[in-house]
């Protein structure tokens, strides 16, 4: 339940800069407990802080105590209506907790008061483009790269609204944060997946390896060029894909069911068969007809917050 408070003051006395930097401190090397139980402490003396409520709330919002960080920011903003970053970290909060419709108000609060807050105009297109406002999305998104051409997330999540859109523009945008953060795996694997949908199949796998050097971690972009592999009829080095997809995660279905493909293609029909079994799949080609790939099109990358 929300506390209230007494009065809403237009001047309040917060700590000094030195307490924010140890809190500063704390979190950055993330002590979320400890950075909560210091600001709790420092509140008794600072009661009126809306700086230290919004540290309370990024801290339980970063615990995964969705709720309690809400109640957090509500009282920051009891205290300072006009606290830009606090409505931007309640945004943050309410998205997680899959609240898009209140995320999208706090992230255009923040915004009414801040008009070159670039985060918020991000994050609120990632809420419209998942709330499938994807116009609005890309109206965000732009404002966004207007006010800081430089920043990598904004030209990513563009291109991620752009898939549905225009397939040639969300090329350019995967492009242009690749050029800005070159390490940027998702945007590699992003544009692999465009290239091999278009039939670019020996460029898509280019990216494929791109991604991979920066997430060799990831399944779902060794079994993205396992299947850009496999559309190449590669059936060897789509195998050794799908196997490097299965050790990193033996319980992704998808892997399985594309190994067992590749096992029957190169005639071991009974490993092939038992694989796509247990992965609960189909097979996906036909003798007669070539090759129909029905599970290619993975879009393994999350959207950059």
């Amino acid at each position: 339940m929300k506390k209230s408070i007494r009065k809403k003051n237009k001047r309040f006395i917060e700590p000094s800069p030195e307490v924010f930097q140890s809190l500063i401190y704390l979190y950055s090397n993330g002590d979320l407990q400890g950075t909560l139980n210091k600001a709790k402490t420092i509140l008794k003396e600072y009661p009126d802080s809306p700086t230290l409520y919004n540290i309370c709330g990024i801290a339980y919002s970063d615990l995964g105590k969705h709720e309690e960080a809400l109640d957090n920011f509500y009282l920051a903003l009891q205290i300072n209506p006009n606290y830009a970053d606090c409505h931007y970290n309640k945004g943050n909060t309410l998205q997680a907790f899959g609240n898009l419709g209140g995320a999208i108000k706090s992230f255009s609060k923040c915004i009414s008061i801040d008009s070159k807050h670039f985060l918020a105009l991000n994050n609120k297109g990632i809420s419209h483009r998942l709330n499938g406002e994807l116009d609005l999305a890309v109206q965000s998104l732009r404002k966004a790269i207007q006010i800081k051409p430089d920043y990598p997330d904004a030209h990513y999540n563009l291109g991620l609204t752009l898939e549905k859109l225009d397939l040639d523009k969300a090329i350019v945008s995967y492009k242009k944060c690749i050029e800005l953060r070159p390490t940027f795996g998702d945007a590699y694997n992003n544009l692999g997946n465009i290239l091999k949908n278009k039939g670019e199949i020996e460029a898509s796998i280019l990216r494929y390896i791109e991604a991979i050097r920066y997430k060799p971690n990831s399944p779902e972009i060794h079994c993205n060029l396992g299947y850009a592999f496999f559309e190449k009829h590669d059936f060897v080095n789509a195998s050794e894909q799908f196997k490097h997809a299965i050790e990193i995660n033996p319980n992704y279905d998808e892997p399985h069911s594309g190994l067992g493909e590749c096992y029957l293609l190169m005639g071991q029909e009974a490993k092939g068969r038992e694989l796509i079994r247990q992965s609960n799949g189909v097979i996906r080609f036909s003798n007669d007809s070539g090759l129909i790939i029905l599970g290619s099109n993975i879009n393994a990358a999350p959207p950059a917050t």
